[in-house]
């Protein structure tokens, strides 16, 4: 478990700013009276996952690697991340819709099916079948892993040690 300490941390730091996010969206209207606004809000996120990310995979570098990290090792270390938060994502979720904005799907449902947005779906069972709990739920499980190795992959780029490239790497399982 003491290999896992820095993904665990990083991981729980991820999940504790998207809720904070959640929040602000919430705040902000995003989840109700500006909710056209709120797909390209999600995109305001992305720097905040890659710095925390970056702050993640130096502390693997420092922490457990001694100050050297490969490219692989950091990916591997994002991608741990990125599986911890997939477990984590349902509790989100449930936070998220039941208790900070428990009107969400109600607002979406009627912004998917109104004349005013561009992707309308024209039929409301549609539209309740793409925005519900579980299907949120399903999305974030399935699509944290990948994200989180993306993320890895680009940000151990800038992490490791440019001297190690891909060569020498040792991977500690």
């Amino acid at each position: 478990m003491s290999r896992f300490r820095i993904e665990i941390k990083w991981a729980l730091i991820f999940a504790i700013s998207m809720i904070i996010w959640l929040v602000l969206e919430r705040i902000f209207g995003l989840h109700s009276q500006h909710i056209q606004f709120l797909d390209w809000a999600d995109w305001l996120f992305v720097p905040i996952g890659f710095v925390i990310y970056y702050f993640a995979i130096n502390d693997k570098k420092k922490n457990y690697y001694n100050g050297t990290i490969s490219w692989l090792q950091g990916l591997v270390c994002g991608t741990i991340i990125g599986v911890l938060v997939a477990f984590l994502s349902p509790i989100i979720q449930v936070l998220n819709h039941v208790v900070i904005s428990p009107e969400y799907f109600k607002n979406v449902v009627q912004f998917a099916i109104s004349d005013v947005n561009p992707n309308k779906i024209t039929d409301i069972n549609d539209a309740f079948e793409k925005y519900n709990l579980k299907s949120y739920i399903i999305q974030s499980v399935l699509t944290a892993p990948p994200k989180g190795m993306l993320t890895a992959a680009i940000v151990s780029l800038f992490v490791m040690n440019h001297k190690n490239k891909l060569s020498n790497e040792k991977l500690d399982f």
